[in-house]
């Protein structure tokens, strides 16, 4: 007996349905490698880079390490692109031979402002602005009034610092709670991090972001960003 025309449709759809799912679902597990993620914004796939980051050295090449940096950023591997930042802030600073993991506004002000340009528009590009020194900047801004400092005693001055602090790690996101620091390894590697919330990397997986500016004093380099007349300001980021 013939099979009905319609019924023959309906059942070429649904294999060609089937066969195209089949084919996709393959694609997904076998063609696209392991080290790849869908962008929960974007929708789009990008692949994690096999490259190592570049480590801070002497003879270190330095445009080698932007073009790692600039390449990272670009994939969207920003945790990758977070350690390659504070590799490429020594080399360029000229303190490859230091281990510990902060810089002093002493240090920070060896680096210049091209330089400090330069890595910050590669952040803000692959981030369509979200990251950067400048974001980190201008939220520090938001969070501290200059002016309320002014005749203060030191005890006081450093009080008023140090809960500006406060609310700018709360802003970037590197508090879970009020008196919760983020862990490194619970950072937010996405586009979905609160603004400024990258780079940070400083040497150390934990907690630090913080070590600079939880003793009371003045900020320096808070890893990621550099606060309160800092060279960053003076560079005009």
């Amino acid at each position: 007996m013939t099979m009905h025309k319609p019924k023959l449709i309906k059942y070429k759809k649904f294999f060609y349905f089937w066969g195209l799912s089949i084919i996709v679902l393959w694609l997904i597990l076998v063609q696209f490698p392991a080290n790849s993620k869908i962008d929960s914004q974007y929708h789009v796939l990008i692949t994690r880079s096999s490259l190592p980051v570049l480590k801070s050295q002497g003879g270190q090449d330095v445009e080698a390490m932007y073009s790692r940096l600039e390449n990272f950023a670009q994939e969207g591997d920003w945790r990758k692109a977070d350690e390659q930042n504070w590799e490429l802030i020594k080399q360029v600073g000229n303190r490859w031979g230091n281990l510990g993991s902060q810089i002093h506004p002493e240090e920070i002000a060896q680096i210049s402002c091209s330089d400090l340009r330069r890595i910050d528009e590669v952040w803000k590009k692959h981030s369509n602005g979200n990251f950067g020194y400048s974001v980190q900047l201008k939220v520090w801004r938001e969070q501290f009034n200059t002016t309320q400092l002014q005749g203060l005693m030191e005890g006081e001055r450093n009080r008023e610092v140090f809960q500006a602090s406060l609310r700018l790690y709360a802003a970037l996101g590197w508090l879970i709670t009020p008196s919760s620091k983020r862990n490194y390894q619970n950072f937010i590697f996405d586009l979905q991090a609160p603004p400024g919330h990258l780079p940070c990397y400083s040497g150390n997986s934990v907690n630090h972001c913080y070590t600079a500016c939880d003793s009371g004093r003045a900020p320096g380099f808070c890893g990621g960003v550099v606060v309160e007349n800092s060279r960053f300001l003076e560079c005009r980021l």
